[in-house]
């Protein structure tokens, strides 16, 4: 945000040229190098759809100052079904990465399929204004969405729990030891889940919830990091 703006803040409809590599390219610099460039404009920093872009995870997963990874792009999932990047989130934070992700549209609206209101983030903010939702956002105060609504969640009595509206199954993704977290099921082919609850276990590093519907729509939690 602007206070943040150590080169100052982009006017609306600035072009900003993009950056363009001769020779060897180097990924991983060149992600560090956008993602300083637009920190000291004062944006919040996010790095969209890596497997669409056909980027290797070793030129993005260490970039420093990055706020969210997007992990699910409803405009690609339509396109070419290259906009899951949820494994790439888990590499991430259980190499002791603290990064959020987010769902969006990216929609294009070319007409040539829907692209329109498939993926979305909601905020928790105490105020409807630009400043309160970007600060949230920033602080990871939201839930990623292709479809379920997660009404709330958190860590009571040594479990994670979760409700939501109506759906399939609940995951529980934890890292960092084999056979962390769980996955709660409901009844086949239905919608009959609207709250799931994982004990831990003492070793977790992270908890982040996925909230599943029978079609498949997800919901995603930010991730709980635990200190034992």
């Amino acid at each position: 945000m602007q206070e943040a703006a150590a080169q100052g803040v982009f006017s609306h409809l600035q072009y900003v040229p993009p950056k363009k590599y001769f020779g060897e390219w180097e990924g991983a610099r060149a992600s560090q190098e956008v993602a300083d460039m637009l920190a000291a404009h004062g944006c919040a920093v996010t790095y969209n759809h890596p497997i669409w872009s056909r980027v290797t995870e070793e030129e993005f997963i260490h970039t420093r100052g990055v706020n969210a990874l997007e992990i699910f792009n409803f405009n690609t999932v339509q396109e070419s079904n290259t906009g899951y990047d949820v494994t790439y989130w888990d590499r991430m934070l259980r190499m002791g990465s603290r990064i959020n992700a987010f769902a969006s549209d990216d929609n294009h609206n070319e007409g040539l399929f829907e692209d329109s209101c498939g993926g979305w983030i909601c905020v928790q903010s105490p105020e409807l204004s630009h400043d309160g939702i970007v600060q949230n956002f920033i602080d990871g105060n939201y839930y990623s969405s292709s479809g379920p609504e997660i009404y709330d969640w958190g860590v009571r009595d040594g479990k994670v729990w979760i409700d939501t509206s109506a759906v399939n199954h609940i995951n529980f993704v934890a890292g960092n030891i084999i056979n962390d977290g769980t996955t709660v099921l409901g009844e086949r082919f239905k919608d009959t889940l609207q709250h799931g609850e994982y004990t831990l276990k003492g070793h977790e590093t992270y908890v982040r919830v996925e909230a599943v519907d029978k079609y498949g729509r997800t919901a995603w939690t930010n991730p709980i990091y635990l200190e034992w």
